[in-house]
């Protein structure tokens, strides 16, 4: 008897069915700059923030009955944030627009969301990398950071006089080895001063209040043996902000314009954003400097 089978009707048969649900490259969110002082130039014709901060006297000039006052001028000094635009183009032609499982809107949503993820790890890079400008440090190259460190990160916070609520920024490595030594320590009393989070996204938990949060995008130090995390204050907390070390200026929330190219029957598509970060008060944060593995 003679059959009909797979490989006698090879034309009608699908080779294979392609997802138009696409599997994620690793990727990094911001979880910087949200914490930063804010300032917006969006319609202020300028690409550059002042922060300005006061000169402090030393307190132990100052007179006494017997001693008649002198006049000492009030001085300030200030910090600039510039900011700088970053962009993407994309140029996909109409034949890929015809033949894509995504068709045109979902190609094109896809080119957004890539393009959301890029600038977010950029902007997320550039503001860990001033971390190791904080003042204060707590560090022990090539060793894993401990519960300990983080007691005497915040201990730091607290002789530099910040006020407000308290941000942790750590590698994901560091982020590990926390967790390890809180799995290992849980017997003894300060332990209980952080709570982690098993969830094995970018949030670590909390420690002392602080919320902890960690990526892969955080600067290497003492030739990549280690990275560089940081406590900072929090600066978009209500009366906090004074004491922020970073500040994020934004002068162009993403912006996308399309063109038609007509020769090469395609669509150029560019995204651009205008933003930058800067040291404002490096004596209200702490480095933290440990093992990068």
């Amino acid at each position: 008897m003679t059959q009909s089978t797979t490989t006698s009707q090879t034309e009608l048969i699908n080779t294979e069915v392609i997802d138009k649900l696409i599997i994620g490259y690793p990727s990094d969110d911001d979880t910087v700059c949200g914490y930063f002082r804010t300032r917006s130039l969006i319609g202020l014709a300028t690409k550059v923030a002042s922060f300005p901060r006061w000169v402090k006297d030393a307190h132990e000039d100052l007179s006494t009955e017997a001693t008649d006052m002198t006049a000492t001028e009030l001085e300030t000094t200030e910090v600039q944030v510039t900011a700088a635009r970053i962009g993407l183009a994309r140029n996909p032609t109409e034949t890929l627009f015809d033949d894509s499982v995504l068709g045109r809107n979902g190609l094109l949503a896809a080119i957004a969301m890539d393009t959301t993820i890029l600038f977010n790890m950029a902007q997320c890079e550039d503001g860990a990398a001033l971390f190791a400008s904080a003042t204060g440090s707590v560090s022990d190259t090539g060793q894993a950071i401990e519960i300990a460190d983080l007691v005497a990160g915040m201990g730091s916070q607290r002789r530099q006089k910040v006020r407000g609520p308290q941000v942790i920024h750590l590698h994901d490595y560091q982020l590990q080895q926390l967790q390890a030594a809180q799995a290992a320590a849980t017997a003894t009393p300060w332990a209980t001063f952080y709570t982690p989070n098993a969830d094995s996204t970018a949030f670590g938990g909390y420690f002392m209040g602080a919320p902890i949060w960690s990526s892969s995008l955080n600067p290497t130090a003492n030739a990549s043996a280690d990275r560089v995390g940081c406590i900072w204050t929090q600066g978009q907390a209500p009366g906090a902000e004074l004491f922020c070390a970073f500040g994020y200026v934004l002068a162009r929330n993403p912006q996308t314009k399309s063109q038609d190219v007509i020769l090469s029957d395609s669509t150029m598509i560019a995204t651009t954003k205008r933003y930058g970060v800067g040291v404002i008060a490096a004596n209200y944060a702490t480095a933290l400097t440990f093992r990068n593995s």
